[in-house]
């Protein structure tokens, strides 16, 4: 799950790509990736971190750093519309039935 993630967000992992193990290194330094196209990723906060090679943009992705917060924003009212036009529908085909029990 957490590689398609990386791959929706970052694109394809590159064929010669290899994982290097950031965490264990306070000192590295992420190197410019001239065929990577820059890319903007989101903490839950709104922080932003413009990302320049694949690699750094796994390990943010990796962190929990995703897409604009706006499109999460877009993907919670539409589901939350599903949901209200689902129980619309329920409530709707409630009261159609008493109406016509009231009504014989």
């Amino acid at each position: 799950m957490e590689n398609e993630i990386v791959i929706k967000i970052c694109g394809s992992y590159p064929i010669d790509f290899v994982k290097v193990d950031i965490e264990n290194n306070p000192n590295f330094v992420f190197q410019n990736d001239q065929g990577f196209e820059t890319i903007n990723v989101f903490d839950s906060d709104g922080n932003t971190a413009s990302v320049n090679s694949f690699l750094e943009c796994e390990h943010y992705v990796s962190g929990g750093w995703d897409v604009i917060p706006i499109e999460r924003a877009e993907t919670f009212y539409f589901d939350l519309f599903s949901i209200f036009a689902v129980l619309s529908v329920i409530v709707g085909f409630i009261f159609s039935k008493k109406i016509k029990i009231i009504n014989g």
